[in-house]
């Protein structure tokens, strides 16, 4: 039996629920604003703006900000010229000297092995990561003539749904997980060999299998 979860990401669709914290982001910009404002006494405001105390934080504060252009400047604009000029590989590691961004923690893992009629040396590996993403890599997978699709099922009642297809029988690709799947009952992670029937039902031939563990 498969379940099919419904539900797609829209192109420029803001979900409802994020309008309060964008609110209250919001208001974090313009209430300090607006309470300056309100504090100002316009009566003495030139007096305070040319007192020795403000003229001397607005000339620390140039002055700080001069030396920083300055030297982004000398050190910058050489810099952006050696990558420019230099050949690609070179330029490449002087671009990758930036750290690394960093990458969602694994939440949980998966050794695919082959199922069923699969060739042995057919294989593969999930992790489900905290983006709500499902990582996959396989190898090997037999050529069909259809497509592979990807399933999460749970064990013990034989339910299901495709989390997407896969592009190709070797190599690495992340697929979004629905954020309501609760991952301890749907733990087993399938991979199918599917035909160009319009049928949305799992097709019966697994090629890969592994079951998910923290």
């Amino acid at each position: 039996m498969t379940e099919l979860v419904a539900g797609r990401d829209r192109v420029g669709f803001a979900p409802r629920v994020l309008a309060i914290p964008a609110m209250i982001g919001l208001a974090l910009l313009i209430l300090p604003l607006t309470a300056l404002v309100l504090r100002v006494e316009w009566s003495t405001l030139w007096q305070d703006i040319t007192s020795p105390e403000a003229l001397s934080a607005l000339g620390l504060s140039l002055t700080t900000g001069l030396a920083a252009t300055v030297v982004c400047v000398v050190l910058g604009v050489p810099l952006a010229l050696v990558i420019a000029r230099s050949r690609a590989r070179t330029a490449a590691v002087l671009r990758d000297v930036d750290p690394p961004a960093p990458q969602p923690p694994v939440l949980a893992t998966a050794a695919l092995s082959a199922y069923g009629q699969t060739p042995r040396d057919a294989a593969g590996d999930a992790r489900v990561l905290g983006d709500n993403q499902l990582h996959l890599h396989v190898a090997n997978l037999p050529k069909v003539a259809g497509y592979y699709e990807v399933w999460l099922i749970d064990p013990g009642t034989m339910k299901m749904f495709s989390v997407g297809t896969l592009s190709t029988g070797s190599g690495d690709q992340l697929l979004p997980i629905p954020a309501n799947v609760d991952l301890r009952t749907y733990s087993v992670v399938d991979v199918s060999a599917e035909q160009y029937d319009n049928k949305p039902a799992h097709s019966g031939d697994s090629l890969l299998r592994g079951t998910l563990t923290s």
